[in-house]
């Protein structure tokens, strides 16, 4: 890959910034001209013709999506309306109130951040199943950490029944006491995840995992719906791919119901995911 920075794409990149249809991957390490190569596509996009808030472009933090907003709007020599790049909680968020009703909630619902997520837990402390998690005087720590690991999992599409029947499973089959008792502890963490996603429900709330799971969960139900965001956004666009768990490639493959899906990866280093999951992501992406 090209590394005279990040404003310039090399030969490869630049049939990816001209190729009309997808599914396309772009790869590449940090500073190669990923993001740019999906600027630049966009814009090759609109001197054909397409509008450019017709292409959606998620990226893994509000900050990477702000950066390539920037690029875009430098690059772009023509009128538009609001352009759709966003970090992924953003882009579900705004779409779901759209579609509240279909989705089945609340078109006011809440969405809460880690800390106030936090403070709901913390009023009821004494009521959450922690009996096998040491809290050593300080509960916010514990309870910041298990929220950390609630995030993790729901990144990766594993929910608090399916944990439990794991942990159910794995503690029939245990051939020891402290394999007994490290199941258990996981299932009194389902149970606290259990607990934790019941109290955000009944204040009518979601939690940035939510944001992708709800909206992943109205377009593979929702046909009707699918086929109105396909037409709405005839191309979609991923940065840092090897950073997307299993809701965000399954939400950027039901945004892209018409097959239009471009993402750019680094298949040698995943930031916020387990060892090895960049080349898996990429691996799943070339089987699918």
């Amino acid at each position: 890959m090209d590394s005279a920075g990040a404003n310039t794409v090399n030969e490869h990149q630049r049939q990816v910034i001209d190729h009309g249809l997808g599914p396309l991957l772009v790869i590449g390490g940090a500073g190669r001209g990923r993001s740019e190569a999906i600027a630049r596509r966009l814009v090759r996009l609109a001197d054909s013709g397409t509008a450019p808030e017709s292409v959606l472009i998620l990226a893994e933090t509000e900050i990477a999506a702000r950066t390539l907003r920037e690029r875009v709007e430098e690059l772009l020599d023509r009128p538009f309306e609001d352009l759709w790049i966003f970090h992924y909680q953003a882009a579900a968020e705004r779409l779901l109130r759209e579609y509240s009703v279909e989705a089945g909630l609340d078109p006011f619902f809440q969405t809460l951040g880690r800390a106030d997520r936090l403070a709901i837990l913390l009023d009821c402390v004494d009521e959450l199943p922690l009996r096998r998690h040491e809290i050593r005087g300080n509960p916010a720590g514990l309870l910041a950490r298990l929220l950390n690991r609630i995030d993790a999992l729901k990144a990766e599409r594993v929910f608090a029944r399916e944990l439990r029947d794991w942990a159910s499973a794995a503690e029939k089959d245990a051939g020891d006491r402290a394999t007994r008792e490290a199941a258990k502890r996981e299932i009194e963490f389902a149970e606290l995840y259990a607990t934790h996603d019941r109290l955000l429900s009944e204040s009518g709330s979601l939690d940035s995992g939510d944001l992708i799971l709800e909206l992943g969960r109205l377009l593979h139900s929702r046909e009707d719906v699918r086929e109105r965001i396909a037409e709405r956004f005839t191309y979609v666009m991923a940065d840092e791919y090897e950073d997307a768990g299993a809701a965000r490639q399954g939400l950027l493959e039901a945004l892209a119901s018409h097959g239009n899906l471009l993402v750019a990866c680094d298949p040698m280093q995943a930031i916020r995911r387990y060892r090895g999951a960049a080349g898996a992501a990429v691996d799943g992406f070339r089987s699918r």
